[in-house]
Parts: structure tokens; C-alpha cells; sequence
């Protein structure tokens, strides 16, 4: 069996993040180009299946702001995802630097994201994790979710709507995160539409695509300051 860290075809260059889930690494793949490549150890096998439907669905998605997956690869007991490079960084380490972003900025970045959930959740892909570390930038600071598939076993549509509606929870929690404790500064409506989308009542959260014009009404938006982009050389 291979080794943890080795994946044929790829050169795993650097740990960028190691966790419960598993480890992530910035690697070359064989033309030398730089991608992302995250491994899962021993996953159940529903969350293989998961992942694979997943990826497959993700690629026929014309979503600019969903970081695509290459390739999903199984060694031995392990899987293996791997995504595109983005050069922009992630969210986690705007935040660490700057401590937050203005009412503007978050305009810029919930707003595409909640529309990507839209599209994902139109095709029965939900996300499971959406985190400050599973949102980066491109080259030019579009933001774009990343790591899909934390989420298996939602059989049903019920299921499947409560999974969607976590999303859109999770994505409201990183918008009040993002603020840095500035929430009651901002604008009212977007007060309201990330407090709606954070209810303890799923029944009371907005979809998806509703968040997003919701939070494109609640004042202008503003390019997002970032903290310096990531080279893949």
C-alpha cells in the first residue's frame, strides 16, 4: 500500500492543513502545475460514493465561483481529492491578518457564494463544511467555495433540504465571523438577512438563492481587500 503522503502522478510539495477530516497538501501533478491535494483516510464507503457523484456533478456546474475537483483517486484504503491551485489564499488567512472585513466586503463575498450553494443545492450537492479555510480567492480575488462533500447519507428530500438549509447556516455564521464582531454596525438588512439565515428553525431560513439577493439589496458592495497572493511557485 502507499504511503500517507505519497499519491502516483502528483509530487506533494507542502502540509497546507492537517485535521480530523485529513490532510491537505499543495502539489505539482505531472505537467508540473501546482493543485491541491486532499486526502481522507479510510473513508466509509457512502462518503466515497458521495464523493465521486460529487465531483462528477460539480465539473458540469457553469459556476465561476466553485474551485472544480480534478480527479477523485483511491489508494488503498484512502481517497484522495484533488482541486485546482487557487493563488489568492483563503479566507482564514484574510481573516487572521486584516481581523475582518467591512459590510461592503462581505456583500463581495457571501452573495457569489450563497448563489454557488444555489447552483449546488439545484443539483442535489451539498457542501457539509463551509468554513473560512474552504473559501479562497482566484488570481484576481474572485472568492470560490472549495472541499465539497462533508456531507453523506442525506438520502431523501427531506434529508437533502435540512443539509441545504445547514449550508445556508453555515455560510450566515462565517458572514457574523467575517465581521469580526461588528455586526451591529452594519447595515440593517444585512443584519436581518444573516440573523434569518442563522435561525435555530430551518423552516424560517432563507434558500440559498434567496441569501444572496437578500444580501445583494442590504447595501454596495466593495472589492475584497486581500493579504498579499499566494504563488504556486
Amino acid at each position: 500500500m502507499e504511503p500517507a503522503d505519497h499519491l502516483p502522478g502528483y509530487v506533494l510539495e507542502e502540509s497546507l492543513a492537517s485535521g480530523p477530516v485529513g490532510q491537505t497538501w499543495r502539489a505539482r501533478d505531472g505537467a508540473g502545475e501546482v493543485v491541491v491535494v486532499k486526502r481522507l483516510p479510510a473513508p466509509p464507503d457512502a462518503l466515497r460514493r458521495r464523493l465521486r457523484q460529487d465531483a462528477a456533478v460539480l465539473g458540469s456546474i457553469a459556476e465561476p465561483h466553485v474551485s472544480p475537483v480534478r480527479e477523485v483517486v483511491e489508494a488503498g484504503s484512502d481517497v484522495f481529492v484533488v482541486t485546482d491551485f487557487e493563488p489568492g489564499g483563503n479566507l482564514a488567512a484574510v481573516l487572521a491578518v486584516r481581523g475582518g472585513l467591512s459590510a461592503h466586503e462581505l456583500v463581495t463575498l457571501l452573495a457569489p457564494l450563497a448563489r454557488a450553494l444555489a447552483a449546488a443545492h439545484d443539483r442535489d450537492v451539498v457542501h457539509g463544511a463551509v468554513t473560512a479555510t474552504n473559501v479562497v480567492f482566484s488570481a484576481d480575488g474572485r472568492p470560490m467555495l472549495t472541499d465539497f462533500g462533508h456531507r453523506a447519507g442525506v438520502g431523501g428530500d427531506a434529508g437533502r433540504e435540512s443539509a441545504a438549509s445547514d449550508d445556508v447556516r453555515q455560510l450566515a455564521e462565517l458572514g457574523v465571523t467575517a465581521l469580526a464582531g461588528r455586526l451591529g454596525d452594519a447595515p440593517a438588512a444585512l443584519r436581518d438577512a444573516l440573523e434569518s439565515a442563522r435561525s435555530d428553525d430551518e423552516r424560517d431560513r432563507p434558500g440559498a438563492a434567496e441569501l444572496a439577493d437578500l444580501v445583494l439589496a442590504s447595501c454596495a458592495a466593495a472589492p475584497i481587500g486581500l493579504v498579499g497572493p499566494r504563488t504556486g511557485a
